[in-house]
This record gives structure tokens, C-alpha cells and sequence, in this order.
């Protein structure tokens, strides 16, 4: 998702990206899970598609897709993780914690349905915009 916020266009810059947030996108074309600020790890229906690149993914099984959505959907209600974000100004290495970024938690998702989107890359270096450079991902027609 690119996003219009002051914020997005922050992060927009800060990693030289087209992208500010990340999500999982539910086979019905409309839910969604992701981490946002202010409100931690929720699944919901996103309504608006302006600013939303979707992405398709070929060659995942069901299984992989299962244990994908079974993982996200265990990490709701976990917080925002602030401090991680802080980490790629300061590019320090964050702590372990079960706290979760928007593109932390899509990487470490398809992880454990065992799909490694960027090989070598843990989930905590990964911001929006670098999900976009896997090999594996197909950008989709527009939604409109």
C-alpha cells in the first residue's frame, strides 16, 4: 500500500520505496491481516483500494496458504511493534519480542507457511516496499 499520510510518505522516503504498508490479502479479495500503529496485529475488510498494489503469488499450496493465514491469525491482537521500526533508522538489530511491524509480520507469515519470499532476509529487515522485489510476486491488475 503506498498511502497518502505524512507517515507513509515518511516511510516512503526513509526506505526509498513506492510502498508504506504491507498486508496479507484473504482469497476473498477483500480481508485483510496486518499490522497498522495504534491498533497492533487485526484482521478487517479493507474498503478502499486507491492507494493498494495486490500481489499474486503462484506455486503456494494449500497447505502453505493454511499454515500462512493460521500464523498471521495467531499473532492478532499482539502490538504494534514501534521499537523494530525505530531499529531502521538506527540500524540497530531489535530484540525478540512478539510485537509485529506491517511487512515483519507478512514475511514471518509466509515463512511459517514455508514460503521464503526473500531468501536470507529475516522478517525484522524487511520494510513495505522490499516485499515488492521478490522473485515469487506478481503484481495484479488494479482493483477497481
Amino acid at each position: 500500500m503506498r498511502g497518502r499520510s505524512l507517515a507513509s510518505t515518511l516511510v516512503r522516503c526513509q526506505t526509498r520505496s513506492n510502498f508504506a504498508h504491507s498486508a496479507l490479502l484473504y482469497p476473498d479479495g477483500r480481508t485483510i491481516i496486518e499490522s497498522y500503529p495504534g491498533h497492533g496485529v487485526r484482521k478487517k475488510l479493507l474498503h478502499d483500494w486507491d492507494d493498494v498494489v495486490a500481489f499474486s503469488l503462484h506455486g503456494v499450496t494449500s497447505e502453505q496458504w493454511r499454515r500462512t493465514y493460521a500464523f498471521a491469525e495467531a499473532q492478532i491482537g499482539k502490538p504494534y511493534d514501534w521499537y523494530s521500526v525505530l531499529c531502521f533508522l538506527t540500524r540497530d538489530k531489535p530484540p525478540k519480542n512478539d510485537n509485529w511491524f506491517c511487512s515483519e509480520l507478512t514475511m514471518a507469515a509466509m515463512q511459517a507457511g514455508g514460503v521464503n519470499l526473500l531468501a536470507r532476509i529475516p522478517p525484522y529487515k524487511v520494510y513495505p516496499g522490499m516485499l515488492a522485489y521478490s522473485p515469487l510476486l506478481i503484481q495484479c491488475p488494479p482493483v477497481k
